[in-house]
């Protein structure tokens, strides 16, 4: 099945939930990846690292729409309220914020949230620079 490309969707689109398992294998993966040399690891084993958190969120929103070749990641802002233990069972919900052209350009900024099942741990807004779709304007 298709999915929807980013650049066609209305401001106010509301995305399915999405869902994901934040292991400690996937933790310590992603900590590696970034050079994480914190000493928090050592001081708190079953905590996952906050910005893993908000990278598999954001990771999962992605899977929902195709991103037009030439995207840009402009800017983020992330707020976290509650520790996450590994192996919690996560639930994001999502949607686009804002929508808008200008200069040539497709700004979107899409605002989630992610919960671990009663409380939420994190809320986020990423905002991506789409090149305008020439065939969008053309039709």
């Amino acid at each position: 099945m298709a999915k929807n490309r980013l650049v066609d969707l209305p401001a106010g689109h509301v995305f399915p939930e999405t869902s994901f398992v934040l292991s400690r294998e996937l933790s310590e993966q992603y900590r590696l990846a970034i050079g994480d040399t914190s000493s928090l690891i050592e001081l708190e084993p079953n905590l996952a690292p906050p910005s893993s958190i908000a990278a598999l969120s954001l990771g999962s929103l992605l899977k929902e729409f195709d991103l037009t070749p030439g995207v840009l990641h402009a800017s983020q802002d992330l707020e976290f309220f509650s520790p996450v233990h590994h192996e919690t069972q996560l639930i994001c919900q999502s949607e686009i914020a804002t929508k808008s052209e200008r200069a040539g350009r497709i700004f979107v900024t899409l605002k989630f949230s992610t919960w671990n099942g009663k409380t939420e741990v994190l809320q986020g807004r990423t905002t991506l620079i789409l090149p305008l779709d020439k065939a969008r304007v053309q039709s």
